[in-house]
């Protein structure tokens, strides 16, 4: 049973969804990590979506004991309603065209209220 946190969680995203989303494009791709190609099987579809830019950072950031090198940190949000409508769910390596640019999807992940997170990484411009 969700709690009145989990519903007004839910109300507070979309309303962020619907003041600040804006329309993106999705392509899916298959191939695995070599021979990416768009996937005829999962047509292109539009989505509203919320676009978090942050930092890009060049070079290497220190991650526990390892390191890792970061090309970007871009976040889309779709809302959870808006999930439920996707002919398909975007994944890794799958594309997004947002604000002029084109991003492959590096990880996807559902929030806690059933929004779909999807951690980009810059392809270049679309």
């Amino acid at each position: 049973m969700a709690s009145h946190f989990d519903d007004l969680a839910k109300a507070a995203q979309a309303v962020v969804s619907k003041t600040l989303g804006g329309a993106v494009t999705f392509i899916a791709y298959t191939g695995g990590d070599f021979a990416k190609t768009e996937d005829p099987e999962r047509p292109r579809f539009n989505a509203v979506a919320v676009l978090s830019r942050g930092q890009s950072e060049a070079g290497i950031a220190r991650s526990t004991s390892r390191a890792k090198i970061r090309k970007t940190e871009h976040r889309l949000s779709i809302d959870a309603q808006v999930v439920t409508t996707l002919p398909w769910l975007p994944d890794r390596d799958d594309r997004v065209i947002a604000d002029g640019k084109e991003y492959s999807i590096s990880t996807s992940d559902v929030s806690g209220v059933g929004d779909l997170v999807l951690d980009l990484d810059i392809v270049g411009d679309a």
